[in-house]
């Protein structure tokens, strides 16, 4: 291994490496570093024409060097090596770092895999990097969606508002595209686990919802989405079942077809069901916090916090007595098999 002081001014940065994102705050933090303990690690480099240099790896420590004023710094000299070798080594360094993004790696299998001077396969590109097919070929999914979602998209397993991790929105990517990338950022927005963003997806990838209804679904907050596949799910169990057909005498009681195509998400009763569950919260519990506070209601605001209580069970109620009678409505039905 050759290492020479190589002046800053003959240093080019590699424009095509595979990391391009560098934080200004960090990059002020690692140049105080430097200053305070000199350059520990050197940078990579190989020769180009003219005596000057590209750097191979080291992007990040070259450019807080710049900041410093520094007019020269140690480098290794890299060996002969291909254009695919320089690069598959500069990918490698950076995907040890936490800072290297899903989607800058994702871009940079992309660059290896369709680039004319690289083009090779996807097997070949996970040997190299002693990586399995399915992680190479999870990376590239991100790319299935939007810029906008793209960016919200960072390494890490940690659930934050208005980020996704990756194990968030790639149950997303079959998707149709013009429900994905919506469905991305409400994921975003709501903080979904990946477990109930894979029900949201099977519910916008059913075949048998149809294209209005799931325009419909897509207002709704995704609690309410994980109610309606279950709900979904268990009406279609029903219809599997193959009903014993007897014949009805009572003739005032009503008819429903029972359709492969009926557009249930859309009759009267059921948009208004739908319209009062998404106005609950999904849990019912109420924590040790809420519970404690109630101590902090002041003697003189007594008597108006246990009216509000009961204007509130006096509501519930009436809602419960309606419902009630629409479900023994719903039960009397007589069902109607249309071939």
């Amino acid at each position: 291994m050759k290492v020479l002081n190589v002046a800053l001014d003959l240093i080019d940065e590699d424009l095509q490496q595979p990391r391009y994102n560098f934080d200004e705050s960090s990059l002020k933090e690692l140049a105080e570093s430097i200053k305070e303990l000199g350059l520990l690690n050197p940078i990579k480099v190989r020769p180009i024409e003219n005596g000057r240099y590209k750097i191979v790896f080291g992007n990040r420590r070259y450019k807080a060097c710049r900041l410093l004023g520094l007019k020269e710094i140690p480098c290794i000299l890299a060996e002969n090596a291909s254009d695919l070798d320089i690069y598959l080594e500069q990918l490698t360094e950076n995907i040890q770092r936490e800072s290297f993004t899903p989607i800058e790696e994702a871009k940079a299998f992309e660059k290896l895999m369709s680039d004319p001077s690289f083009k090779v396969s996807k097997k070949y590109l996970a040997s190299r990097l002693g990586k399995s097919l399915n992680y190479i070929s999870q990376k590239l999914d991100l790319l299935n969606f939007g810029k906008e979602i793209q960016q919200k998209i960072h390494g890490g397993s940690e659930i934050i508002k208005g980020r996704l991790t990756e194990e968030q929105v790639l149950p997303l990517k079959n998707v149709a595209i013009e429900y994905r990338d919506a469905l991305a950022k409400k994921v975003a927005e709501e903080e979904v686990s990946s477990q109930d963003v894979k029900l949201i997806a099977k519910l916008f990838s059913a075949s048998d919802i149809s294209d209005d209804s799931k325009e419909y679904l897509l207002q709704k907050p995704s609690h309410q989405l994980i109610n309606d596949w279950f709900e979904y799910e268990q009406e279609k169990k029903r219809i599997k079942e193959k009903p014993e057909i007897k014949l009805v005498d009572d003739n005032t009681l009503p008819e429903i077809d029972i359709e492969g195509n009926f557009n249930y998400f859309q009759i009267e009763v059921v948009k208004k069901l739908h319209q009062l569950l998404s106005g609950l919260p999904s849990r019912c519990e109420l924590s040790e916090e809420v519970l404690s506070s109630i101590k902090k209601v002041r003697i003189e605001h007594k008597e108006e916090f246990l009216q509000t209580v009961d204007s509130l069970l006096s509501l519930l109620e009436g809602h419960t007595e309606q419902w009630k009678q629409i479900r023994k409505l719903a039960s009397e039905i007589k069902i109607k098999l249309v071939k």
